[in-house]
């Protein structure tokens, strides 16, 4: 009880890791701009960064713009969650951090040894996908950024306000009540579009009981976007429902 204790008046420091990401990647983050192949000079802030690594076909610009986004990022970060895992772990006596992980549900480790065990014995068509892609882009090293690239060029951008009509009709399997409040989401702005200022990376749905959830969206008029969009309001919508059905106390899925 005496060394919990002390663990609990550790919390604060605990999250310091955490908390320093979130206001280097959202609310202090300053990224600096890239020149593109083509003259054009952007930002390579979380949005122009996803965007890019579906849309630019040159590989040099994709580059640039991979290595210019994570230039902000300190790893001395990372690490300090590292060694916060391995304190907590060392505190109450486990004999690795995985260890302590899995503790909570009672997980035993050979299940995550048999997953990745398993995964590499059956990550021969991945890799030999990927080789394929390496070969149809016409790359020479093939890395990271290149992964995310359409293998067919297209340009078929999607602005956020033709998204909404073609998601309320991709679910219309579920029935009008269910489109309904689809078109609810939409029209009375329960999501926050557009990259801006100080918001944070990624997309979310967050539910509040008694209201309605709220999304967080970076959309960049992309068909990846759109997928997002759509990806989000599938969780919208799993807490509404959850919501109209369950009190308080069990609502949370």
């Amino acid at each position: 009880e005496q060394g919990e204790r002390i663990l609990a008046f550790a919390g604060p420091f605990n999250s310091t890791p955490a908390e320093a990401y979130s206001m280097l990647a959202d609310a202090d983050v300053e990224f600096p701009s890239v020149t593109l192949s083509d003259e054009r000079t952007v930002v390579a802030s979380h949005a122009t960064y996803q965007n890019g690594l579906h849309t630019l076909r040159n590989q040099s610009d994709r580059e640039a713009l991979f290595e210019a986004h994570f230039s902000v990022y300190d790893k001395t970060i990372y690490d300090g969650v590292l060694q916060r895992d391995w304190f907590l772990a060392q505190a109450r006596k486990y004999s690795t951090t995985i260890e302590a992980e899995l503790d909570d549900n009672a997980i035993p480790e050979k299940v995550v040894d048999t997953l990745v065990a398993t995964a590499r014995e059956g990550a021969a068509p991945l890799r030999r996908y990927h080789a394929l892609r390496k070969s149809v882009l016409g790359l020479q090293a093939y890395r990271c950024f290149p992964a995310y690239l359409p293998l067919v060029e297209v340009d078929w951008p999607l602005p956020y306000d033709e998204v909404a009509p073609l998601i309320e009709a991709s679910v219309s399997i579920f029935g009008p009540d269910y489109q309904a409040t689809v078109r609810r989401a939409f029209n009375e702005r329960w999501i926050d579009v557009y990259e801006n200022e100080g918001k944070r990376s990624g997309a979310f749905s967050a539910g509040v009981y008694g209201v309605h959830p709220y999304m967080l969206l970076n959309y960049a008029d992309t068909l990846n976007d759109a997928f997002t969009v759509a990806h989000e309001m599938g969780h919208t919508m799993h807490t509404v429902l959850s919501h109209e059905s369950q009190p308080f106390a069990t609502a949370e899925y």
